[in-house]
């Protein structure tokens, strides 16, 4: 897969353009744009405008990286990405049933420059701007545990300096309060949302979910200090992170992934699958009226077993990866937005 970044426009450009695509709500169709990878799944998409955010954005052609490593048998399964533009450094979380690493490259030369071993199905990861470390979290029901790791990732020496471990055998996202030193996390077999201390990596608070089951993506609204999760069952949690309470319980489609907040336009965009039977996979944007109340201004439908995106603000152009399905090779999904 080829991504370029447009330098006048700061938006995602790629190789090959295709058909249109309808679309509903406040999503306008645009393009598709094959790619000559033979993914079964797509994890995680860059944005180039910003470096970093969500531990998953990039700039330029790094992207490039990923077929050339894969081609040499080096990646096993990436799963999420982090972007150093200050030192042009892309680290990717690569982990599968059997293996665990986080990969650094150069992005000038797209050569790789170190490779830190973790446990395997390595597989979550956010990154602290202001402390330069990367937390990555390991899934402990693929080892037959019932606890998880974090490793916690010095992203200018290359080192692991800590890791610590969470009482559940399936954490899902990580996601860093910009507004005080903690961490996020959903406890998955126990239904809870796990408040961390970063500096002493103790849960200092958990939090009840009700309403849903199988917690997933987090965004985080700083402005007005809330959590944002989604769920498998078919719903978007909203909790305050001074108290705790869970605030709204928005439903959405079933089996949904990548979850953004743009704070720009309080609007949340969100990519499901679908029920796994008979579900039709689509993008959601959901709108913010007040901390507690929020509205679906329509669905666009993707392809099947979508499970991942990013809007990107410069462009007004939302990018969903779409894997490998029986008549169609894997794909990017450009979209615009209204």
């Amino acid at each position: 897969m080829r991504i370029e970044l447009d330098q006048g426009n700061r938006s995602v450009l790629f190789a090959h353009g295709a058909k249109d695509r309808e679309a509903d709500g406040m999503i306008s169709s645009h393009t598709n744009a094959a790619h000559t990878g033979s993914e079964e799944r797509i994890d995680s998409l860059l944005d180039p405008a910003k470096g970093v955010l969500d531990g998953k954005r990039i700039h330029g052609k790094v992207s490039e990286v990923r077929d050339t490593v894969l081609g040499k048998g080096v990646i096993h399964s990436p799963h999420s990405m982090t972007y150093r533009a200050d030192i042009r450094r892309l680290y990717v979380v690569d982990g599968d049933f059997k293996y665990g690493a986080v990969r650094i490259y150069d992005t000038r030369s797209y050569s790789l420059l170190k490779t830190i071993q973790l446990p395997p199905m390595s597989d979550w990861s956010a990154y602290d701007p202001k402390t330069k470390q990367l937390w990555v979290s390991e899934i402990g029901i693929v080892q037959k545990k019932s606890i998880s790791t974090v490793q916690v990732i010095d992203t200018t020496e290359g080192k692991i300096l800590s890791d610590f471990t969470v009482d559940d055998n399936v954490i899902t996202d990580l996601s860093i309060d910009p507004t005080k030193p903690v961490l996020y996390t959903g406890l998955r077999t126990k239904n809870l949302i796990a408040v961390i201390d970063r500096a002493t990596h103790n849960i200092i608070s958990t939090w009840p979910v009700t309403g849903c089951t199988g917690l997933g993506h987090m965004a985080e609204d700083p402005d007005n200090h809330l959590l944002f999760d989604n769920c498998r069952s078919g719903q978007m949690l909203v909790f305050d992170t001074e108290t705790g309470k869970q605030l709204a319980t928005v439903p959405i489609n079933q089996h949904s992934d990548e979850l953004q907040y743009v704070r720009a336009t309080k609007r949340l965009y969100i990519v499901a699958r679908g029920a796994p039977k008979d579900g039709t996979p689509t993008i959601e944007v959901i709108q913010q009226i007040d901390r507690e109340r929020y509205q679906s201004l329509g669905q666009a439908t993707t392809s099947e077993g979508t499970r991942t995106g990013i809007y990107v603000p410069e462009s007004k152009k939302y990018y969903v990866g779409a894997p490998k399905t029986a008549t169609n090779g894997p794909q990017i999904l450009v979209y615009g937005a209204k």
